[in-house]
């Protein structure tokens, strides 16, 4: 745990700092919003970015909160997935940061909605390898009054959200590397749809099982 929450803090200072130093070189007035097709339909002040710092840090300190309640209660693995967690949250949020202002002309050109695609699925990726490793607690996981009936169930539906959740989160990055503007929110949305419905079906019918 030590290692996990020294590299959580690592991550967050050095994510931080790169969204200070982008800031930096960014022009004063940056797109601030995009429209579904990927197009800039608001701009506005490049210190906007720092809310992306704000939920870097926010969520390096919940994660750790959590983290060390649960280990403090002596729930070893929920307190691993909450760090691990934690840390995957703070890389994507500060990478997020930086390509939100690279895409405004701090160095570049870089499509930030294209990456944010990529970023939800890399995040659902590392959920579901993380899922089957975590017992039975009231804050990760595939929570449904179906799954947190005992211990059994919970386990097994676990490991099934855990294979969805990696499956869907690939599948979500790969859409979001090649389909663009209109045709990749309705995709991106149906994936999303598409996860949820599974992982509820399936952790219903694991429970009747069982």
């Amino acid at each position: 745990m030590k290692k996990l929450k020294t590299a959580c803090m690592i991550i967050t200072l050095l994510g931080v700092t790169l969204i200070a130093v982008l800031l930096v070189f960014a022009p004063d007035r940056i797109a601030a919003h995009y429209a579904p097709d990927g197009s800039v339909d608001r701009y506005g002040s490049k210190y906007e970015a720092l809310s992306f710092a704000a939920l870097t840090l926010a969520a390096s300190g919940l994660f750790s909160l959590a983290a060390e309640r649960k280990g403090r209660a002596g729930d070893e693995s929920s307190a691993r997935a909450l760090m691990i967690t934690g840390i995957a949250v703070s890389l994507i949020t500060s990478g997020m940061g930086a390509i939100f202002l690279l895409s405004s002309g701090a160095g570049g050109e870089v499509d930030f909605v294209k990456f944010s695609g990529i970023a939800i699925g890399a995040l659902m990726a590392v959920f579901g390898n993380i899922m089957p490793k975590v017992r039975r607690n009231s804050l990760f996981g595939l929570r449904t009054s179906w799954s947190m009936a005992n211990d059994e169930v919970w386990a097994r539906t676990q490991r099934f959200g855990g294979y969805v959740s990696v499956v869907c989160g690939i599948v979500m990055m790969l859409s979001s590397a090649v389909l663009t503007g209109i045709a990749w929110l309705a995709v991106f949305s149906a994936e999303f749809m598409i996860w949820l419905i599974v992982c509820l079906v399936g952790s219903y019918r694991i429970a009747k099982r069982n």
